[in-house]
């Protein structure tokens, strides 16, 4: 698949200078060099673009003209890039001089989908996911306007896996959207294929490659495949009270990774409805993987605040020592959606973190 090579927008220290549409004038190919080391490790872009060409050549035994567009800027809110400011307006300049590059070559061009990996920076904002399709909305408007085209616009959401006490406000509302919208948002799940450098925030070489690998896959499954459905999350929970077990159905079938540290029950909380927390006893993966039953220690009162949350705690989770004492859970896909496009390591789905009511 051929790249643009276009990065532009804001960073740390400042605005940089805005984007020169005029500037490009043509696209670079798009070729492995299975770089692994600092500033130069293979991008997200290029990591779902070796899943996506692998699928083509596998089942239409052709690959697609295809363009990557890179838009990064590094450590921003999502308020900052609402419409009218300079990232949204250089965002779009970007996408009308390469659709321009390609209607000269010949080309159709429509955007297939839109990769939006941010929420760093907006931890604690409980209003995110009405922000998200607010901003999906007016670029979705803007992008099907100039390329004509009448189909829409998914956008693949990823979570981010590193935060704190307080801060899974953005992660609950990415889950929330995602599951009432399967078909706008497509939920690629929290970062457990990355390693992360010491600040336990940003991703380590090599791990942008391969979070990028899984988002190809699933879109692969989304699009493609037309698979319902197509990500990991839960279908359905409920309560026996008789036996005061909660049974939590997973979309796809799970196991446990053992290979990722304990963090109490597997990564789950669970509250009564007055908002006590409720010991589990033991938690059990059931009918091949189907089920999840969470045993209780005591019966659980009915209330507004009644519910089950994954991944959102830890008993570690005011410490920064070590990325595998952060919030997050043990459960995975039983089986993989696919493997690595070099190595053949297996890319399994893993449970997004999430808050569910009952």
């Amino acid at each position: 698949m051929p790249d643009t090579g276009i990065r532009m927008g804001l960073h740390r220290r400042g605005p940089t200078a805005r984007l020169s549409a005029a500037r490009t004038t043509g696209f670079v190919p798009l070729v492995s060099q299975r770089r692994s080391m600092g500033i130069h490790s293979t991008t997200i872009a290029e990591g779902a673009s070796f899943q996506l060409c692998a699928y083509w050549a596998r089942v239409a035994k052709s690959v697609p003209h295809a363009c990557v567009l890179n838009l990064g800027w590094g450590g921003r809110g999502i308020m900052a890039l609402s419409p009218g400011g300079e990232i949204y307006e250089d965002a779009l300049r970007a996408i009308d001089r390469v659709c321009t590059l390609l209607e000269s070559r010949g080309f159709a061009p429509y955007v297939e989908y839109v990769d939006f990996d941010q929420g760093e920076g907006d931890t604690r904002f409980e209003g995110w996911g009405e922000a998200v399709v607010a901003l999906r909305d007016h670029f979705n408007a803007e992008v099907r306007k100039r390329t004509g085209q009448s189909s829409e616009i998914p956008w693949l959401l990823c979570q981010p896996s590193s935060f704190f006490a307080g801060c899974d406000a953005m992660v609950r509302s990415q889950y929330a959207l995602c599951k009432a919208r399967p078909d706008e948002f497509i939920q690629t799940g929290p970062n457990y294929h990355c390693t992360y450098q010491a600040d336990l925030v940003h991703r380590s070489e090599g791990s942008h490659a391969r979070k990028g690998e899984f988002n190809g896959l699933c879109v692969a499954r989304a699009l493609y495949q037309k698979r319902n459905p197509a990500v990991l999350q839960w279908s359905s929970i409920e309560y026996d009270e008789k036996l005061s077990v909660i049974r939590l159905t997973p979309s796809i079938p799970v196991w446990r990774d053992h290979k990722i540290k304990d963090p109490g029950s597997w990564g789950f909380n669970v509250y009564d409805g007055a908002g006590d927390e409720v010991v589990i006893s033991k938690v059990k993966i059931c009918h091949k993987g189907r089920s999840v039953e969470l045993y209780m220690s005591r019966a659980l009162s009915e209330g507004p605040l009644r519910r089950v949350d994954y991944a959102l705690n830890s008993r570690y989770i005011n410490k920064r020592e070590n990325y595998n004492d952060r919030p997050r859970g043990q459960i995975r896909t039983k089986n993989p959606f696919g493997t690595t496009y070099h190595k053949h390591i297996p890319l399994y789905g893993y449970m997004p973190h999430s808050r569910e009511y009952f």
